[in-house]
């Protein structure tokens, strides 16, 4: 199924990137340095959980999504938060189906289990954003504690400098569930300006909640 993204963010990037390749070309399309970076320390990622106001806890109480970016270019800190109709449980069966990541998650072209260790789950995925971005590739370590409703991964091998993330549910309802999903990357563009990746970025991520709902949305329906 071929990627879609909001027409007003394609039209942006584009304009964006052609003015930036007139005026600096050799800055745009310049290769991203081999030297690794050491990324800045990071804080327990409980320290990221549920930092909602109430004018943003009545925004998803409506339905919304609601994006936070935190921190910038070049290491990028970001939160999505959103209801889902369904239970945790659901929820959790849907952000842990590692081999189907590919089928409702955007960007990711291919997605699989390469082991488990009790509650580690090593998973390789494969990313294809829009140009001018590069395709990336990385092995995440997953630690499961459904008891908590957390799902956290820290990148293990890949093209991608720094990743580390976590997926968080909790109930809200008798059947509805709050998703968030949190994701600090050095996505190595030290040669992209950064408010070109953030409004990419900013544009993609609440795909990250509608793919999800669609996928407890398929599961709940195959259970019928």
């Amino acid at each position: 199924m071929p990627l879609r993204f909001p027409l007003p963010v394609v039209r942006s990037v584009m304009a964006a990137m052609a003015a930036l390749i007139v005026a600096q070309p050799t800055a745009v399309l310049a290769a991203s340095p081999a030297a690794p970076v050491t990324p800045p320390p990071y804080p327990p990622v409980t320290m990221y959980v549920n930092q909602l106001t109430p004018y943003l806890e009545q925004k998803l109480d409506k339905g919304e999504i609601v994006v936070l970016l935190k921190q910038r270019h070049p290491l990028y800190d970001l939160d999505v938060y959103g209801n889902i109709e369904g239970t945790v449980d659901q929820v959790w069966q849907a952000v842990t189906s590692y081999d189907h990541y590919d089928e409702f998650l955007p960007l990711v072209t291919e997605a699989y289990l390469r082991k488990r260790q009790n509650n580690l789950a090593y998973q390789y995925i494969r990313m294809n954003p829009p140009w001018p971005f590069t395709e990336k590739w990385m092995v995440n370590a997953h630690k499961e504690d459904k008891a908590r409703g957390m799902l956290t991964w820290e990148q293990a091998e890949g093209n991608v400098r720094f990743e580390r993330g976590f997926w968080a549910v909790k109930a809200v309802g008798p059947n509805k569930t709050r998703l968030q999903y949190h994701l600090t990357v050095d996505p190595w563009m030290d040669s992209m300006p950064g408010w070109v990746v953030e409004m990419v970025t900013k544009g993609i991520m609440p795909n990250v909640i509608k793919g999800a709902r669609k996928r407890v949305k398929q599961d709940q329906q195959a259970k019928k």
